[in-house]
This record gives structure tokens, C-alpha cells and sequence, in this order.
């Protein structure tokens, strides 16, 4: 009887696991690591906004990709098309472009790329 006891005990804990996690949702996923998020900066050497941004990129652990757009003009009509901007740093985070230098900006970027 006691062992009875035990078995239903297990099996109604299981069954209150199950649906309390039904009703929040599927556990989340692990996140992509910070490694796997590219992140590529249009940029000019002098420009001390750009020296900012790359020790803050690679502050995160992200993979990073640096343009000279004075060097590559084909990057800088790239940078243009992506931001509608002449200015650096333009920073494209898979995608979410990032007009400046805001370290909120792209924190926010790359942690919604770690999320998908």
C-alpha cells in the first residue's frame, strides 16, 4: 500500500509538471552563443567613435567584420544602401542596422539575434 501511495505520489507530481509547464510555455532554448553572431562595422581609422565601438563589439564576444569605407568604396556605397546615412560607424547586427555609436543599441541588437 505504501508503495501505491509513493507511485501515485510521483505519477500527480509528473502530471503538475507537465501542466504547469504547459501553461508557461515550453522552456526556453538555449541562446546561440556570442560567437555565432556576426557583426559588421562600416568604418574610417580616425574616426573615434569606430575605435569605441570595436573594443565594445568585441567586448561581446561576437564575431566582428570592420570595413574601411574610405579604403573599399564598394563598402561605402554598401554602408549607404543599408543606413541611408553618409556617417560612421554603421553597424550591421545580422541585419539590424545601427546608425552611430550606441552600446544599448547594439547590446539590445545582438541579444535578439542570441534569442532567434
Amino acid at each position: 500500500m505504501k508503495k501505491l501511495r509513493v507511485l501515485i505520489s510521483l505519477i500527480l507530481i509528473g502530471l503538475l509538471f507537465a501542466l504547469l509547464m504547459n501553461a508557461a510555455g515550453h522552456p526556453a532554448e538555449a541562446a546561440r552563443p556570442y560567437s555565432d553572431i556576426t557583426v559588421i562595422m562600416y568604418m574610417t581609422d580616425w574616426c573615434p567613435y569606430c575605435i569605441q565601438a570595436r573594443g565594445y563589439i568585441k567586448s561581446l564576444g561576437v564575431r566582428l567584420i570592420e570595413h574601411d569605407i574610405e579604403r573599399d568604396k564598394d563598402k561605402a556605397r554598401e554602408s549607404m544602401r543599408k543606413s541611408g546615412r553618409r556617417g560612421v560607424p554603421i553597424i550591421d547586427v545580422e541585419g539590424v542596422v545601427i546608425p552611430g555609436y550606441s552600446p544599448d543599441r547594439i547590446k539590445s541588437a545582438v541579444e535578439m539575434k542570441r534569442s532567434l
